[in-house]
């Protein structure tokens, strides 16, 4: 009997020594997976063009799916920078998006921010006189002289920025944070005055005729 359960406990060390062994096998080869990456070697700006001046190839120890990174190099995928990203960091593939997706508009707005290429802004149209409206929202600018932009907007919505930009309709500009998926009603004047001031203000505002 003691010599069985010699045997017995024998084998399943035995067995536990080989999946150990196997475990950190596997381990180990995990570890020599290497992947290519892209990181930056400088700070670029959003809607800037995705290129090899900006990148350098760094082979990393993991495995696909381990991680978001954009695998295409700059020769392989014409981009532009989806926004502000700073030195050292790793692209991801949300970090890019399609250079023929998006065209370049100019525009003039009236007393804007101190702007730069870079900024993202939320751009508004009067309408109905002395309402605005919000036609704009987080747009990049990629250039800024005064309140004469060049922005980037989608390409299905071009012929809507022309139409606009070659108007008399009196356009004004917010530096913007983020996206903000709400829309928004024109709105006026006495309107804006009202909702800033609150309900004190209600009774003691009316919309300008």
């Amino acid at each position: 009997m003691n010599r069985r359960r010699a045997a017995a406990a024998a084998f399943f060390s035995a067995v536990i020594v080989l999946v150990l062994g196997v475990m950190v096998y596997l381990q180990q080869a995990g570890g020599q997976q290497v992947v290519t990456v892209y990181m930056l070697k400088h700070a670029v700006l959003a809607g800037s063009a995705y290129s090899a001046e900006d990148v350098a190839a760094v082979a990393v120890h993991a495995a696909e799916g381990d991680f978001s990174y954009e695998h295409r190099a700059p020769t392989q995928y014409a981009a532009r920078y989806a926004g502000n990203l700073q030195v050292n960091d790793i692209l991801r593939g949300d970090d890019l998006v399609d250079a023929g997706s998006h065209v370049e508009v100019a525009v003039t707005v009236q007393s804007p921010p101190p702007l730069s290429a870079g900024d993202r802004i939320d751009v508004f149209a009067t309408v109905g006189g002395t309402g605005q409206a919000r036609i704009g929202q987080a747009v990049v600018v990629l250039t800024a002289s005064g309140g004469a932009l060049t922005i980037l907007v989608p390409l299905d919505q071009e012929e809507a920025w022309i139409s606009v930009a070659a108007s008399s309709i009196p356009l004004h500009a917010a530096r913007s944070g983020q996206l903000d998926p709400a829309s928004l009603q024109p709105l006026s004047a006495g309107d804006a005055v009202t909702r800033l001031c609150g309900s004190s203000c209600a009774t003691a505002v009316s919309p300008a005729p």
